[in-house]
Parts: C-alpha cells; sequence; structure tokens
C-alpha cells in the first residue's frame, strides 16, 4: 500500500527539521570550543559573530522551559486562530530536535570569561551577548553566584590598570543590568556592600530603590576611598586609584538614561535618593579634581614641592604635557633618579593615576548629564500624554538643577584649561563633548544654553591672556572644539559661527583688530598700561591663530571652514610678519594646516595621483581674495629682492647698503616662502600632447586649446584670475633671490602658473639660457 503524498511531505519535513536541528547543535558546540582563554583574537571575534546570529536566530528554543526571544520562535508564534498555520511557520519544526539550548550555563561563563580578558571588539562583542542572554544569566541564577561575580567585579574595578579596571567596569555593568533593573536585586556588593538581596517580589518600585542605592552606593565607596587613601605625590600607591569606582558609575547611569529605564525613576522615594546621589557625585568629582590638578596641573617650573618637608616627593616622568620634571633630586644627595628605581615608577604609576581619574570623572558627570536630561524628555512625554487624556499633566522637578549641571562643566573646563598633560587634556575632552551633547539636548532653556555660555566665557579668557600659550595654546582648542562637536548632531552651527567671527577678528595685527567688520570687540576692556595692553593683544592673537588652525584641521568643519580659507591664508600670512616668534610660530603652524586643506582634494584612492591635486584657479576661485593677497607679498618681495641683487652688482655705495639690508629681510621673511610654497604645491594644467612623436612638432588643434583655457579657463576663471602677473615676480625670486631654498620653491611654482604651451616655450628657453 502507498502512503498518502501529505504522509510523504511530513515525513519529508521531519527528517529536514531533524538534520536542520542536529547542524544547529553541533555549531552551538563548535563556537563554544572556541571561546576559550588564550583563544586568537580572529577566530573570536568570527566564533562570536556567529554566536550573535545563532542566538538572533534559535535563541528562542523552548528546552527545559526557558523561553527566549527569537526569530525561529516568532515564526512558530505566528500562527492566528487554531489549527491554522502561519507562513514559514513549518521552519520551527527543527526545534523539537534542539536538545541543548543556545542560551547555556557554558556560554555565559565563556562570555563572561572573555569580558574579563580581552578587550576592544573582543569585549564589546562579548557584552552585547551577554546583554541577550536571558535573565538571570544561566549559571548564575542564585544569590552565592551573584555575589561572586560582583566581587571579581569589584576587585577588577579597583586595579590601577586600565585593562583590568575596563574590564571590571565592564562586568559590573552586566550585574546592574540583569540583577538589579531586570530584577530588582540589591547589588551592592560591586561597591565593596553585602551579598546580592533579592526576596522582594519585583516591582517597579522596588527595580527603582535597588537601582539608586546601587549609584548611591557606588558614590560612597568613592568617597570612601578617597578619604581612605587619597591620590598624593608623597607615596603613591594602587590602592588610590579611583578611575574604576567612576567608570562603574558612568557605565551604570549610561544605563539608566536608555529610554526603557528613565521611567523607573517615577517613584518618589527612589527618586529623591537618586537626586542626592548625583549631587554626592558632583562633590565627590570635585573633590578627586582637586586632589590630582595639584600634582599634574602643578605651575611650578622646578617641579612639586613637597608639603612636608620631611617627606620625599617621588618622580614624575614627563609623558608628553611639558609640565612636570624628569627626574627629583633625593635629599641632600645631588644624586639623581632614573626610570628604573622605584621611585620613578611610582612617579609614573602618579601620573596615572592622575590622569585616569580626570577622565573619568569627565566621563561620569557626563553620564549623570545624559539622565538627567533622559529623564527631563521621559517627564515632558508623560506630562503632555497626561493632557491629552484630560489629566493634570504636571511635571516632576530635575534630578539635577541647572546649578549643579554648571558645575559640572566648568569642572571640565578647569580641568581641560590648568592640566598640562596630553592625556589628560584629550580624554577629558571626550568627557566634556559628551557632557555638552546632551546639555544641548535638554528642553530647559537655562540648561541648553550652558555650552555658549562657556564658549563665550572661554574665547573671553583666551582673548584677556589669563590662559598659558604653553604647547599651542594647551587644552584651550580641546575645550574649544568639544562645544563645537556638540551642536554638530543637530547640524546648527550658531556657536561655530559665533566662535569664528571673533577668532578671525582677533587673529589680525593689533592695529587692524576690529576692522574687518567695523565693530569693536565686545571683549575689549581699556587699560591704562601700555605695555600690559600690548602684551594682552599679541597673546589674544596666539590663541586665536591656534584655535583657527584646529577648526580648519578638523574634518568635522570641513564644509563650514571652505569658505574661510582665503582668509585663513591672510592671517597666517601676515602673522608671519610679526616681530613676536610666538606669534610667527602660531602662524607657520596655521599656514602648514591650510596647505593640507587647500591643496589636496580626494578624489582618488592614489595618494600621489594628480587627480587629487587643485590647480590654481581652483584654488582662487575657491578663495577669491587670495589672488590678490599673494600678489601683492610677491610684488613686494620681488622688489626688495631685486634692489639687493642690484645693489650686490653694483658694488657698495650709499644705497647699497640699505639694499644689502633690505636683502636680508627678503631672506629671512617667512611670508615670501609661505607664498612660493602654496604656490608650488598647486598642480599644473592638464599636459595635451603637443608634440607630434615624428617632427616634435606642436599640433595646431592642442595649441588653440591651451591659448583657449590659458584666457578663458574653466568657466571664465582664467580672465578673473589670471595667472601671468605671478610668472614674472616667481621668475625674478627664483634667479636672483640669495637663498638656494626659496630659488628651488620658486622653481616648483613655476609650472602651476602656466599653460601646457607656455611651460614648453619656457623649458626651451632656459634650456638655450644654459647651453
Amino acid at each position: 500500500a502507498e502512503f498518502p503524498e501529505r504522509c510523504l511531505l511530513a515525513e519529508s519535513r521531519e527528517g529536514g527539521a531533524r538534520r536542520v536541528g542536529e547542524f544547529v547543535e553541533w555549531l552551538n558546540g563548535a563556537l563554544l570550543a572556541s571561546l576559550y582563554p588564550g583563544s586568537p583574537t580572529p577566530r573570536v571575534s568570527l566564533a562570536l559573530d556567529l554566536t550573535h546570529a545563532l542566538v538572533e536566530t534559535w535563541g528562542g528554543v523552548d528546552v527545559g522551559g526557558v523561553v527566549v526571544s527569537g526569530a525561529i520562535s516568532k515564526l512558530a508564534a505566528g500562527a492566528g486562530k487554531p489549527g491554522e498555520q502561519a507562513a514559514g511557520a513549518e521552519q520551527s519544526l527543527a526545534c523539537a530536535f534542539i536538545k541543548t539550548p543556545v542560551f547555556s550555563a557554558p556560554l555565559a561563563r565563556a562570555l563572561v570569561t572573555l569580558l574579563v580578558g580581552d578587550w576592544g571588539t573582543v569585549r564589546s562583542a562579548s557584552a552585547a551577548l551577554l546583554a541577550k542572554l536571558p535573565t538571570p544569566l544561566p549559571g548564575f541564577e542564585n544569590a552565592e553566584s551573584v555575589g561572586a561575580l560582583g566581587a571579581h567585579a569589584r576587585s577588577l574595578a579597583l586595579s590601577p590598570r586600565v585593562k583590568e579596571s575596563a574590564a571590571g567596569a565592564a562586568l559590573a555593568t552586566v550585574v546592574f543590568a540583569k540583577y538589579t533593573l531586570a530584577l530588582g536585586w540589591d547589588t551592592s556588593v560591586v561597591a565593596g556592600g553585602g551579598p546580592p538581596l533579592h526576596g522582594k517580589e519585583r516591582t517597579a518600585s522596588t527595580v527603582s530603590e535597588a537601582a539608586a542605592s546601587h549609584i548611591l552606593a557606588l558614590v560612597e565607596s568613592l568617597e570612601l576611598r578617597m578619604a581612605d587613601a587619597p591620590i598624593s605625590a608623597d607615596k603613591p600607591t594602587a590602592d588610590s586609584a579611583l578611575h574604576g569606582t567612576l567608570e562603574m558609575l558612568a557605565l551604570a547611569l549610561g544605563e539608566l538614561a536608555i529610554s526603557e529605564h528613565t521611567s523607573l525613576l517615577r517613584h518618589p522615594a527612589a527618586r529623591a535618593r537618586m537626586a542626592a546621589a548625583l549631587e554626592q557625585l558632583v562633590s565627590a568629582s570635585e573633590q578627586a579634581t582637586e586632589l590630582v590638578l595639584g600634582i599634574i596641573s602643578d605651575p611650578s617650573t622646578e617641579g612639586l614641592e613637597a608639603t612636608d618637608p620631611s617627606k620625599q616627593l617621588v618622580a614624575i616622568p614627563d609623558m608628553g604635557g611639558g609640565s612636570v620634571p624628569d627626574h627629583f633630586e633625593l635629599e641632600g644627595s645631588g644624586e639623581l633618579l632614573d626610570g628604573n628605581t622605584a621611585g620613578s615608577r611610582a612617579g609614573k604609576l602618579l601620573v596615572v593615576l592622575c590622569w585616569l581619574t580626570m577622565k573619568e570623572v569627565a566621563a561620569a558627570l557626563a553620564a549623570a548629564a545624559k539622565l538627567v536630561v533622559a529623564d527631563e524628555e521621559a517627564n515632558a512625554a508623560l506630562a503632555e500624554d497626561s493632557l491629552i487624556a484630560g489629566g493634570g499633566g504636571g511635571r516632576l522637578a530635575a534630578l539635577l538643577p541647572a546649578a549643579t549641571l554648571q558645575r559640572c562643566g566648568e569642572l571640565c573646563l578647569r580641568t581641560l584649561l590648568t592640566t598640562r598633560h596630553n592625556g589628560a587634556i584629550e580624554k577629558a575632552a571626550v568627557g566634556f563633548e559628551a557632557l555638552c551633547v546632551a546639555l544641548l539636548r535638554s528642553r530647559n532653556a537655562a540648561v541648553s544654553a550652558l555650552p555658549a555660555t562657556w564658549l563665550r566665557s572661554l574665547l573671553q579668557s583666551a582673548h584677556h591672556g589669563g590662559l598659558t600659550v604653553l604647547r599651542r595654546s594647551a587644552g584651550l582648542p580641546f575645550a574649544m572644539l568639544a562645544m563645537l562637536h556638540a551642536e554638530r548632531p543637530g547640524r546648527n552651527t550658531a556657536l561655530l559661527l559665533g566662535a569664528l567671527k571673533r577668532l578671525l577678528r582677533r587673529a589680525r595685527a593689533p592695529e587692524t583688530n576690529g576692522e574687518d567688520d567695523g565693530e569693536a570687540d565686545s571683549d575689549d576692556e581699556p587699560t591704562a598700561d601700555a605695555f600690559a595692553q600690548s602684551e594682552r593683544l599679541w597673546v589674544s592673537r596666539v590663541h586665536a591663530l591656534n584655535l583657527l588652525r584646529h577648526l580648519f584641521a578638523d574634518r568635522v568643519f570641513v564644509i563650514e571652514m571652505a569658505p574661510h580659507l582665503g582668509a585663513g591664508f591672510e592671517l597666517a600670512l601676515s602673522a608671519l610678519e610679526s616681530s613676536k616668534w610666538d606669534v610667527r610660530n602660531s602662524g607657520n603652524q596655521l599656514v602648514a594646516t591650510l596647505l593640507s586643506r587647500a591643496v589636496r582634494t580626494r578624489r582618488n584612492r592614489e595618494d600621489s595621483s594628480i587627480a587629487n591635486g587643485v590647480s590654481a584657479r581652483e584654488l582662487f576661485a575657491r578663495a577669491p581674495a587670495l589672488h590678490g593677497r599673494l600678489l601683492g607679498e610677491l610684488r613686494e618681495n620681488t622688489r626688495v629682492v631685486l634692489a639687493a641683487a642690484a645693489a650686490r652688482r653694483g658694488g657698495a655705495n650709499a644705497d647699497g647698503e640699505g639694499a644689502a639690508a633690505k636683502a636680508g629681510e627678503a631672506v629671512a621673511n617667512p611670508s615670501l616662502f609661505a607664498c612660493l610654497l602654496l604656490l608650488s604645491k598647486l598642480t599644473p594644467p592638464p599636459l595635451h600632447e603637443l608634440v607630434e612623436a615624428d617632427t616634435g612638432v606642436p599640433r595646431a588643434a592642442d595649441a588653440a586649446a591651451d591659448r583657449a583655457e590659458s584666457t578663458a579657463g574653466a568657466g571664465g576663471l582664467g580672465a578673473r584670475y589670471p595667472l601671468s602677473p605671478f610668472v614674472a615676480h616667481v621668475m625674478a625670486v627664483g634667479m636672483a633671490h640669495p637663498s638656494f631654498r626659496e630659488r628651488e620653491v620658486a622653481a616648483r611654482a613655476l609650472p602651476p602658473l602656466l599653460s601646457a604651451a607656455e611651460l614648453r616655450a619656457r623649458a626651451t628657453q632656459l634650456s638655450a639660457a644654459l647651453s
């Protein structure tokens, strides 16, 4: 007897489902076997990617009563009325043959091991997979196992090593998200508290109280650590590390700022505790900053001085900031500590503890501000919904007032403007930028206006010369860019345009300051001391040039800064003529930045490709004012060079001495070299095939095309920005200047100014003269 067709179809489906289930089990085991400690990073990364796909597809299989979301389970649940089969639901037949769940205790243990034992992409992927695992984590279901997990996280987070402290903070965040926010457990064990408590029934109230208690416990742990073992230059120890606790706070606050968790803060008791914890965090951050700024931002040129004469300070190595000595003299012995002594190693530990504390303080304050703004948005949305439904629509008070948020920003600014350590400046700027991003999102006008207020205050302080010019304005550019980057997500450039207007005005020479728009600088204040006024103006000019250089160099502002390339070159060339070395140095750096932005356009993958260059007419089309400025600079310098050459040929006479002096000025004039260097970086016009292969005679059509290009150019650019006036001056400098370097760069500047036909004629003429 033959079986019905439907029975044969069912049998074939069952066989296929069995094979699929066996494959999933085999793949799951193979991937788990690759997630072992010490496995090569490429192997682990690939295994994690495949595990992620496996979890997304087969994570919802019901094995042993554990059901979590997954693509296959959603297909199986897609059936509508009883007896109906959803489209594609037959794919879920394989679930019956999967005996081992994808979400298993071995997977959870492997991911925890990778989380604390590796970093970079492996750590991020492990954390993402742990977030997808069911709650509680398989293998960590009871208080004892969770307590051990939290204690391990705390021990790692308190390490002075970044790899271990970051691992501990990541593990503590997993514990906080999986057990505090999801189950309402008390997990203050990561802050040094007792074992986890989970006796209460999970409700919104218990979860919110547990979250507030967790944050408050971490803040109190930070304060206790500062009281017991403060960071000190007298005797730095690993027990003084604060950055791990601060990082745990920042990550926990970031979890709370997620939209699905902000509703937890509406319960009055938990909200009051959270507000108190955030206020306490700001005060603790100020205390931690006071501890480290006194060490890493010491203004003494001789190094740190011990408060107690009987104590000897450790050697603080110079980590690139230029503010701390490389050695320290032993008291009364004249012996210097070197890099291999215990004292020098303690000094390195001290620097690491200080700048990591600065970094994490800024990150923690940014996370607190993000939570405050997220809570404000959630409250506003709930109030609007209540009004629509006919309710009262009342709003809760903010977790932190605007005055406290202002303290957060001023603390970050103080770190950026007073520290002299490169690492601390760069890392603190990242946190300050995140803080400004959060504040600009606020619906509270007093809060969202804080970044603009800080920017005005920052530029005003730079204008009055109250900030150091050490190391290219030190942290001033990082502070400014952090605030300007913060407004980019919304494509609002009000802060950028306001700052740019002030900087372009202040970067001019003092005698022309304020003439660009007919208005005096609102920050200018008259002073009776002429010398003090002069010093303030050139310091302000140095800061303006340095800040402009950072704006032109930043890829985020390429489009906004493109129309100001001409003004930038004018200011740089003017700065090169200053009598102050600091101004000339800033001008040189600005020229280098503008050259990279103005004469290179990425059109081809090959860096050396001529397609990536910019022709002279293209440059002048982008910056029209630059044409006249360059021509004027070359004309004046050519006059001086030719006069000096005539004096040398005519011998010593009354005019010859003056010409010789001017020749010395021409040699030392950096603006001439900058102009020639800019022209030499431009791309020559396209070279046509002007020569017949057999005769060497230019073709008439190509020669006519060259003449048309030289007179009209692309879209009439040749008539508006003629290049022929440059040629005579460049030729004169190249032939008469006494400096070989100027003659060489003038020779390189000549081809971009000539058409193809003129280039051939000049080459022929020079060859004939040399022969």
